[in-house]
C-alpha cells in the first residue's frame, strides 16, 4: 500500500512538471508571435503557487517591452530579478521558441531593464529616485549601481555643502563610508570644525582649536590665525607660549622673528642681550640682529657694465655690480643669479645661507622655493627644507604657491600645505580668491572657499574682485560669476575687461557696455575698432561712444555729456580739464564745455598732476591748467615718471621736475624700479630720484 503511494506521488510530480513544460512551451510560443494577451496569461498561470524562474524571466520580457499594452518598467524590473533569484542551476534549460532562460540570458535582460531606470534617473535626478533604483535593482551589474550611488551621493554631497555644518558633513560620511565624495567630505568635515570653533576669531578658541584637533589639516590655519592675533595684540606672554607649546609648528621660526619684534625696541646693547639672556634658544641671534640692523637701508637695483649691483638712495654704490640678474630686497634678502648659480645675499652682500640654487624665489614669512637640481622646495632662513619636492614651483599670488607634482598642478599655502589636490593638468594664478583650471582641454574654475566649477569651457579668463570672469564656449564669450552662476550667455565675438565693474560687449563689429551689477549701460549698436586700447573707451565713470568715426561721451546712468559730431575727438576729463580736438587742434575745455585752453595744438595728452605736454609747429611744451608754459623745448618731451620730464636738447637729454627746475643733464639713459627713478649720466654717474 505504501508503495502504491509513493507511484501515485511521483506520478502527480511528473504530470504537473510536464503540464508546466508545457504551458511554458506554449506562453514562449506565443510571446515568439507578438500574442501578449495569451503569453502573459500563460505565465501568470505559472506563478501561481510559487514564483517559476522561466516564466518570470517571459514576464519581464513582456513589461519590458514597449510595443504592447502591458509596458512597465517597475514590473519589468520585479519579475527580472525574481527570475534570476528563482534560478535552479541544475535543471537543463531548453531554447523555447527562440528564448533560453539562463543565468546569461536573464543577467542580459536585467541589465537592459536596470539601464533603462537609470536612464529615467538621471532625467529626475533627486536622491529619491537614486534610492528607489537602488532598492530595487539590487542585481543589477556593479557599474549601473555603482553610477546611481555616486549621483545620488553628488547630490547629498552638494546638499551638505549648502548646509555647511560639520555634523551634516560627518553624518554623511557615516551613511556613505565608501562614497566617491568621502575624502573630499572628510576634508570639508575638518574646515567646518575649524571654522565653527574659531569663527568669533578669539585666542581661547584657537588653543582649543589646536589642542583638541591637533590631528585636523586645518592646524597649520590655526597656528597661522594665532600667530597673526598675536601680531595684532602685540602679545608676548602668547608668542613665548606659542614658541614653547607648539615646538613642531612650522610658524615657528615666524614666531621667534615677532617675539624679537615685540621685545626689542630700541637696539640697544643691553636691550639685545637681555633677550639673548631671556631666550637663550634664539635661534637668529646673529643673521636677524644684523637684519634688523640693516632694514633701514634702503637698496636699488643699478646697472654697469652689463653687470647689476645695487645703490643707496643717494646713489652711491654699495653692492659692485658683479651679478647677471638681482631681485629686489625682500625680508632683507635678494636672489641673484651669476653664471649658473643662484643664492640669496643680505645686505652687506653676504651669502648667507651659504648654499647655491639652481632657481629661487622671493623670501615669504620665513620661507622661500629654491630649485635643487630639478626638484623645487620651500625651505628657511636657516636654509632646511620645509616641504615634500614638486617639480615647479611659481610666484606667491594671494598667499598660495600653484605647484607641480607628477605632471598635475596644485596650490599649496606658504607653509607648504595643499590647498587644492595636484590633479590638474593646468591651474592659473589665484585672484580674488577665484583660479582657473584647465583639465582634459577644458577649463573650470576653483574657489579658494572650495567650490569647483565643473571644466566646460574652451577658455576662462581670471577673475575680477567683484567676482566675474570672462568665459569661451562654442568659440562665443559670456561673462559668469564665482558661485558658477552665468551673467551673459556666450553670445558676443568679444569681452574685454574695461574696469572691475565695466565689461566692452563686441558683437558683429559693434559694440556696448555692460556692468558687474549685471545690467547693461548701454546698447551694443556703437563702431568697434579693434585698434584702439581699452582705455579709449571709458575711464570707469564716463562712457565713449563711437559712431560713424564721431566721438559722444555718456555717463553710468545713460546720460549724454558730449554728443556725436561735437567735436573731432573727446579726451575723459582729468584734473578737471577734458582733452578736446576741434578742427584739426587740440584744446581742453572745462566739464560745462567752456574753452579754458585755446585749440591751438598738434598734440596733447591729458593732464596729470595738472600738467600736460603739448606740441606746435615750433616745438614741445609742458603746460599747466591755465595753459601756461612750464617748459618748452624744440625738441621731443617725455614724461618718464610721476612729476618728471625728460627734455631732448642738442647739449644731452635732461631731466625737468613739475616746477621747471632742471635736475640733471646729460643723461646716457633711465630706468624705474617702484617708486625710484634710477638716472645713467655720460659721465658714468649715477643719480637716484624718488617719484
Amino acid at each position: 500500500m505504501k508503495l502504491h503511494s509513493i507511484k501515485i506521488s511521483i506520478f502527480f510530480v511528473l504530470l504537473s512538471a510536464a503540464l508546466t513544460s508545457s504551458t511554458i512551451s506554449k506562453a514562449f510560443e506565443a510571446l515568439s508571435i507578438h500574442d501578449y494577451f495569451k503569453a502573459r496569461k500563460l505565465f501568470y498561470s505559472l506563478n501561481k503557487k510559487q514564483y517559476n524562474s522561466q516564466a518570470c524571466y517571459g514576464l519581464a520580457v513582456i513589461f519590458n517591452r514597449n510595443n504592447n499594452p502591458f509596458y512597465n518598467a517597475d514590473s519589468a524590473c520585479k519579475y527580472i530579478h525574481i527570475s534570476l533569484n528563482r534560478l535552479d542551476e541544475g535543471v537543463p534549460k531548453l531554447q523555447l521558441a527562440g528564448f533560453t532562460a539562463d543565468r546569461q540570458n536573464i543577467q542580459q535582460l536585467l541589465d537592459t531593464i536596470s539601464f533603462k531606470q537609470l536612464k529615467m534617473c538621471l532625467l529626475e535626478n533627486s536622491i529619491k529616485v537614486y534610492n528607489d533604483f537602488l532598492e530595487k535593482n539590487y542585481l543589477a551589474s556593479t557599474k549601473y549601481r555603482t553610477a546611481a550611488i555616486a549621483n545620488r551621493d553628488e547630490l547629498e554631497y552638494n546638499h551638505i555643502r549648502e548646509i555647511n555644518k560639520s555634523d551634516s558633513t560627518q553624518l554623511f560620511l557615516i551613511e556613505h563610508p565608501l562614497s566617491v565624495f568621502k575624502d573630499e567630505a572628510y576634508k570639508l568635515m575638518e574646515r567646518q570644525i575649524f571654522e565653527e570653533i574659531t569663527q568669533d576669531g578669539k585666542e581661547q578658541s584657537y588653543l582649543y582649536f589646536i589642542e583638541h584637533h591637533h590631528k585636523n589639516s586645518n592646524l597649520n590655519n590655526a597656528y597661522d590665525a594665532l600667530l597673526e592675533l598675536y601680531k595684532t595684540t602685540k602679545s608676548k606672554t602668547g608668542t613665548a607660549a606659542f614658541i614653547k607649546n607648539y615646538p613642531k609648528a612650522i610658524h615657528r621660526s615666524e614666531a621667534w622673528q615677532l617675539l624679537f619684534t615685540i621685545s626689542v625696541k630700541t637696539f640697544t646693547k643691553e636691550e639685545l642681550e637681555n633677550f639673548i639672556t631671556a631666550y637663550p634658544d634664539f635661534p637668529f641671534r646673529n643673521s636677524i640682529l644684523k637684519e634688523v640692523q640693516l632694514n633701514d637701508l634702503v637698496l636699488i637695483p643699478i646697472e654697469k657694465n652689463e653687470r647689476i649691483g645695487f645703490a643707496d638712495t643717494t646713489g652711491k654704490i654699495l653692492i659692485e655690480p658683479l651679478y647677471d640678474e638681482v631681485s629686489d630686497f625682500r625680508e632683507g634678502l635678494s636672489i641673484v643669479h651669476k653664471n649658473d648659480s643662484v643664492f640669496f645675499i643680505n645686505k652687506e652682500n653676504v651669502n648667507t645661507l651659504q648654499r647655491i640654487f639652481t632657481d629661487a624665489l622671493p623670501f615669504h614669512n620665513g620661507l622661500a622655493p629654491v630649485k635643487v637640481n630639478e626638484r623645487w622646495f620651500l625651505i628657511d632662513r636657516s636654509g632646511e627644507i620645509r616641504s615634500e619636492a614638486f617639480d615647479e614651483v611659481n610666484e606667491l599670488s594671494e598667499d598660495l604657491y600653484i605647484v607641480k607634482q607628477a605632471n598635475f598642478y596644485c596650490a599649496i599655502d606658504e607653509y607648504a600645505q595643499k590647498i587644492y589636490p595636484c590633479k590638474f593638468d593646468k591651474l592659473g594664478y589665484l585672484k580674488n580668491s577665484c583660479a582657473y583650471y584647465q583639465l582634459e582641454g577644458k577649463y573650470g574654475f576653483i574657489t579658494r572657499s572650495g567650490y569647483v566649477h565643473k571644466p566646460e569651457f574652451e577658455w576662462i579668463s581670471d577673475f575680477s574682485s567683484t567676482g566675474l570672469a570672462i568665459y569661451k564656449l562654442n568659440n562665443k564669450f559670456g561673462l559668469i560669476r564665482n558661485n558658477g552662476k552665468i551673467l551673459l550667455d556666450p553670445k558676443y565675438d568679444l569681452i574685454q575687461v574695461c574696469t572691475d565693474n565695466i565689461y566692452l560687449l563686441v558683437l558683429n563689429n559693434s559694440y556696448g557696455f555692460y556692468s558687474s551689477n549685471a545690467c547693461f549701460l548701454s546698447e551694443v549698436i556703437y563702431d568697434y575698432e579693434k585698434e584702439r586700447s581699452i582705455k579709449f573707451y571709458t575711464n570707469g565713470s564716463v562712457l565713449k561712444l563711437l559712431k560713424k568715426k564721431s566721438e559722444a561721451l555718456m555717463d553710468l546712468n545713460g546720460r549724454i555729456s558730449i554728443d556725436f559730431n561735437t567735436y573731432q575727438e573727446i579726451g575723459f576729463a582729468s584734473n578737471g580739464l577734458i582733452r578736446i580736438k576741434k578742427n584739426n587742434k587740440y584744446g581742453f575745455v572745462d566739464r560745462k564745455l567752456n574753452q579754458v585752453i585755446p585749440f591751438k595744438y598738434i598734440t596733447a595728452t591729458d593732464f596729470e598732476d595738472s600738467l600736460a605736454i603739448v606740441s606746435t609747429k615750433n616745438g614741445f611744451s609742458i603746460i599747466n591748467t591755465n595753459g601756461e608754459v612750464i617748459e618748452s623745448s624744440v625738441t621731443k618731451i617725455e614724461k618718464p615718471a610721476k612729476g618728471l620730464f625728460l627734455i631732448e636738447t642738442e647739449e644731452g637729454n635732461q631731466l625737468v621736475n613739475k616746477k621747471g627746475n632742471r635736475l640733471f643733464s646729460n643723461l646716457s639713459s633711465f630706468e624705474l624700479n617702484g617708486k625710484y627713478l634710477i638716472i645713467y649720466l655720460n659721465n658714468g654717474e649715477i643719480k637716484i630720484v624718488r617719484t
